[in-house]
């Protein structure tokens, strides 16, 4: 399986939408084989999105994410865990070990992984008097 971590100095970046640095993983047998880090400074968002598809990329891990670059992501096969943040060195690690990455979401953020939005406000209906 190939992963692709949005990273900024060592951490996830906080938002994947303007991330330029991303690491990219195979991961086989709950061990990484290959690493590679790689550059996409001058590419706009959805290119981003992409690009890391045509590699093969199936998992995205990743800071906060808009809605419409995870709908995106998600129609081209990609899993996204977004709202993550953290050193990307301790997130590898826990994913090694566990596939865990509860203790990394962002504040306020419901969960990490597949669904795992951020806060949301519900609007309340006016009661018409």
């Amino acid at each position: 399986m190939k992963i692709a971590l949005s990273i900024s100095e060592n951490r996830i970046a906080p938002l994947f939408d303007v991330a330029d640095s991303f690491v990219e993983l195979d991961f086989v047998n709950g061990e990484i084989t290959d690493k590679t880090t790689i550059e996409l400074p001058s590419i706009l968002g959805p290119a981003r999105i992409f690009d890391l598809a045509e590699r093969g990329v199936e998992l995205l891990i990743c800071g906060a994410i808009s809605r419409q670059f995870n709908l995106l992501a998600e129609s081209l096969g990609l899993t996204v865990y977004g709202f993550i943040s953290g050193p990307a060195d301790a997130i590898i690690k826990e994913f090694c070990k566990n596939g865990n990455l509860r203790q990394f979401r962002m504040p306020g953020c419901k969960r990490p992984g597949p669904d795992g939005r951020g806060r949301q406000r519900r609007r309340r209906k006016r009661r018409s008097g």
